[in-house]
């Protein structure tokens, strides 16, 4: 029984015991928007030290000034408010054109939404 308690107290420091761990923290990461439709995926994350990225389709990665990010994201946020609760709200038959995400939040744009899908072609090319 000693050698036991021995034994698992000696592995505990031991690195041939342990398990490898991951250094990958997810929290270092936070992504703030995010644009879906036509097979384009754009968004914008956020580090944990206040640097923001604008990815396109999961290639490429671009670091953005604070100033534009902030641009964009009040243009964004403004224009997804607009179009969640100051609009219609989707129809139940809904065939998705596209996705729009803000900090949690979630919107689906239809097809038969004319002029919330003008709105997002707006954005995604502001975007680009």
């Amino acid at each position: 029984m000693f050698r036991l308690a021995v034994l698992s107290f000696i592995c505990s420091f031991s690195l041939i015991c342990q398990d490898k761990i991951s250094n990958k923290d997810l929290r270092g990461v936070q992504s703030i928007l995010k644009i879906s439709a036509n097979n384009i995926e754009l968004k914008i994350e956020k580090t944990l030290s206040d640097e923001y990225f604008f990815i396109k389709n999961n290639r490429s990665k671009i670091k953005l000034a604070k100033k534009d990010f902030f641009a964009f994201d009040e243009l964004f946020t403004k224009n997804f408010i607009d179009m969640k609760y100051m609009m219609s709200a989707k129809p139940k038959k809904c065939n998705a054109y596209g996705i729009l995400y803000m900090r949690g939040e979630e919107l689906i744009i239809c097809s038969s939404e004319s002029e919330k899908r003008k709105m997002l072609k707006k954005l995604i090319s502001y975007f680009k």
